[in-house]
């Protein structure tokens, strides 16, 4: 089917570094898009390092849960 005319999908979890974005997004009933920009200004506005940790806590704290 054409680029041009198919309909919007959910992106596929292969699209999806850990999902973390997702997972915060459906957690709290908001678009995981607004989630992947917040994530971006803490990378401007505080520190890279700092926020990949973040990052990687939730991503193991979300593996673990749903376990």
């Amino acid at each position: 089917m054409d680029r041009m005319t198919s309909t919007a999908q959910a992106p596929d979890s292969r699209d999806n570094l850990f999902g973390v974005c997702a997972e915060i997004g459906a957690t709290i009933g908001i678009n995981p898009l607004w989630i992947r920009i917040g994530f971006l200004l803490a990378v401007l506005a505080l520190s890279f390092k700092l926020t990949i940790v973040a990052y990687c806590v939730a991503a193991i704290a979300f593996k673990l849960a749903k376990r």
